[in-house]
């Protein structure tokens, strides 16, 4: 989910980053004690089992600990990330928490997330303190057991008092270092979490391989209907404009053994308007217009779309970006012309659009500012001129109508824009140039069989 990717993006990324830093200071720790136990041998050759035996120690200390921290870090680490997922959905789903007056339960219910957070914290922070004064006291004690076992020689005179003490400085810096290293692979189990965390979204099911396999086939037919249609052309300029959209024997079930529908025939010509009716729910009228918008592929059959063609689906949904209102409407193409977004906005009737662009700060205003006055059969429009201002030479328009009132002017309005679209190959656009532009074809699904008239 939302809460997920952003867990990874910004902690468990950083961790694995740290991780490979741990690493590389971890090697120099390493060389460290690797030259200062090479010291310390030569100046006290009877010294090497205490040297044997502090890495010993310590390996086996952090073994017997590594568990215990990766468990208390893997809790914490389920408790943030169940606070995300709650703040996620309380705030995407803010407006039905305010209509049933559930905000008091929801604040009670955050209070208990934070809390199981805090109590997933206090482990952790515990066996933190614990480790990192174990390791600290494995130097003194080892020192301490040098002294006491050397402190005879260096009396008897087998071991002079400077070399006595160079070596009881070599074992002080190991020790330090060894607990520098001790508190480096403590990091490294803590980061183990994050690293499966995002091992598992690296290898997640994706349909990139059947998106390529598609789009490869496509490519090959529509290398071999371009031959035809130029073949037949007998000269006509654009003749590709007249390779249709096409469905051969499509079928469709999100469950592969129940298909919602099979065997579906159908071609489409460029330039058309098309209206997908049915009277009754479950009649798979938006499952086609997913498909036919590329937002699904066939289960069975053949979905052809010329693939020079830009294809766009606008669900029913008005769904707006958290950026600005201007951001939202060149969503599709950053570099449209100012007057002719204006003149998209006008002709859909958009006056509260218009009003704030008018304003001058529509390219810099944060999204509370717009999103929350907008009425939300505005908002519905926003979606709807974001896709005219695109314009694609396919668009896919789902239940475009379903946001305004059967008899109102708004209606009217949009369905007069949506065959403007298709009429003048383009909403807004120079009427002069059209014969040189692509066809614009419109598929969507009308409220009335009265709406459904007006497609060709």
């Amino acid at each position: 989910g939302a809460a997920d990717m952003q867990s990874a993006l910004i902690s468990d990324v950083q961790d694995a980053a740290g991780s490979y830093m741990s690493l590389i200071e971890l090697t120099k720790i390493s060389g460290r004690l690797l030259v200062i136990s090479i010291f310390a041998m030569q100046k006290s050759p009877s010294s090497g089992w205490i040297l044997l035996a502090m890495p010993a120690v310590m390996v086996a200390f952090a073994l017997a600990r590594a568990g215990k921290y990766i468990q208390v870090c893997d809790d914490m680490g389920d408790q943030e990330l169940g606070v995300l997922h709650f703040v996620h959905d309380t705030c995407a789903n803010y407006i039905l928490i305010a209509d049933y007056k559930q905000r008091p339960q929801v604040n009670d219910m955050f209070l208990k997330k934070i809390g199981d957070l805090t109590n997933a914290r206090i482990p952790k922070e515990k066996v933190e303190v614990n480790n990192h004064y174990a390791a600290k006291l494995l130097g003194p004690l080892v020192t301490g057991i040098y002294i006491a076992s050397q402190a005879k020689t260096v009396l008897s005179g087998g071991m002079t008092l400077g070399c006595f003490l160079a070596t009881l400085h070599a074992f002080s810096s190991i020790s330090s270092n060894f607990s520098d290293a001790y508190a480096v692979l403590m990091s490294l189990s803590a980061s183990i979490g994050s690293m499966r965390g995002l091992t598992h979204l690296f290898n997640l099911s994706t349909d990139v391989g059947e998106q390529r396999d598609l789009l490869r086939a496509h490519m090959a037919l529509n290398a071999q209907v371009r031959q035809i249609a130029l073949a037949d052309c007998d000269g006509e300029p654009y003749a590709t404009d007249r390779i249709p959209l096409a469905l051969r024997g499509v079928g469709y079930g999100y469950v592969p053994r129940a298909l919602i529908f099979h065997d579906l025939n159908l071609s489409i010509p460029q330039g058309s308007l098309v209206a997908v009716f049915a009277n009754g729910d479950s009649a798979g009228r938006s499952t086609l217009l997913r498909l036919l918008g590329q937002r699904l592929v066939p289960t069975r059959g053949e979905l052809y779309i010329p693939t020079h063609l830009r294809v766009v689906h606008v669900s029913t949904a008005p769904t707006m970006l958290g950026h600005s209102l201007w951001d939202n409407l060149v969503f599709g193409d950053p570099g449209a012309d100012p007057k002719r977004v204006v003149a998209i906005l006008e002709e859909l009737g958009m006056r509260e659009t218009v009003a704030h662009i008018k304003t001058g700060s529509v390219k810099f205003d944060p999204p509370w500012i717009w999103q929350d006055i907008f009425t939300s059969s505005e908002l519905a429009k926003v979606h709807l001129a974001r896709a005219f201002i695109t314009n694609p030479e396919v668009l896919v328009l789902q239940r475009p109508l379903l946001h305004y009132s059967g008899i109102s002017r708004s209606r009217r309005v949009v369905l007069r824009a949506i065959r403007h679209h298709v009429a003048n190959r383009g909403l807004c656009m120079p009427a002069e140039s059209a014969p040189r532009r692509r066809p614009r074809t419109c598929i969507f699904t009308p409220e009335t069989e009265e709406e459904a008239a007006v497609a060709d």
